[in-house]
């Protein structure tokens, strides 16, 4: 990209943004103020880096669309992500009673096969989206996967690339015994990284948000899951989580399958000759 050769002057006081991260870990947007030329050279130590992601963004893509098509009822297809938490809110509310309204986690999903497809949710009172509350809710799932796809072997998982959630090593060592538990070929791939149902309707919690729902006959899938379930999976899942290896540069990967139990293969993307085994 020869950027600097249509520069008309490049000493001239430009402004720009630049999106970055603060110390207390926020994305903030910083102004910044310099000649052209800083600004451009700024640019030109980006450019890999965005055309890396550009890379990553339309291998996933294309991959993703690939696979919608080549399901069958053996080898399934599984989209996940968690959605903004639900407000309770009461109708005629104090004003007081603002801050301190209670919330729902909602996890959502779609699954694929060649003879069904299935948009499912899970629903909590639990809201912490910390390791236990998403390998509770993946287990859930997987269960429920089962009983509504009885003829599925091999499911491959897409999500974004969120860090605190799903693409860290504690979600990737329980996916081999997740793998091992519903006997399933699992692998996990990632993307380059408020509707108002119930108005009028009286919901304090995720077993009145179910009901609810479940009284407008739609198609979705929907169980709850309670804080005591999750509760409940700590211990199990506290010697899974024991001791758990890093994986390297796992910034980097966007697709991962299981092998064995405690033992996975990366890749930067899913046709990429270079993988990397780990054991944890």
């Amino acid at each position: 990209m020869k950027i600097q050769d249509q520069m008309i002057d490049p000493f001239v006081i430009i402004k720009w943004s630049l999106w970055s991260t603060s110390k207390e870990g926020r994305t903030v947007k910083i102004d910044h103020e310099g000649t052209v030329q800083n600004c451009i050279h700024i640019l030109q130590t980006k450019i890999n880096h965005f055309l890396f992601h550009v890379f990553i963004k339309r291998q996933q893509s294309n991959f993703f669309e690939m696979l919608k098509k080549d399901v069958t009822d053996e080898k399934c297809l599984l989209q996940l992500d968690y959605a903004e938490n639900y407000s309770m809110i009461e109708q005629n509310q104090i004003q007081s009673a603002h801050w301190s309204r209670k919330q729902l986690s909602i996890f959502t999903a779609h699954v694929w096969s060649q003879s069904k497809t299935y948009p499912l949710v899970i629903i909590s009172d639990d809201s912490s989206h910390d390791k236990y509350t998403v390998a509770k809710c993946l287990e859930h799932l997987l269960e429920r996967s089962k009983i509504l796809l009885p003829s599925m072997k091999e499911l491959i998982i897409f999500s974004d690339g969120s860090a605190c959630q799903f693409k860290e090593r504690f979600l990737f060592k329980n996916l081999t015994h997740l793998a091992d538990q519903f006997s399933l070929k699992l692998s996990w791939n990632f993307f380059a990284s408020h509707h108002d149902v119930l108005v009028g309707k009286r919901c304090r919690n995720a077993n009145d948000f179910l009901h609810l729902i479940k009284q407008k006959n739609t198609s979705i899938v929907i169980d709850e899951l309670s804080p005591d379930e999750i509760e409940h999976g700590r211990d199990g899942l506290g010697l899974i989580f024991n001791q758990v290896n890093a994986v390297p540069n796992i910034q980097k990967v966007h697709s991962m399958t299981v092998v064995d139990i405690d033992k996975i293969e990366c890749k930067i993307y899913p046709y990429s000759d270079k993988k990397t085994i780990v054991t944890f």
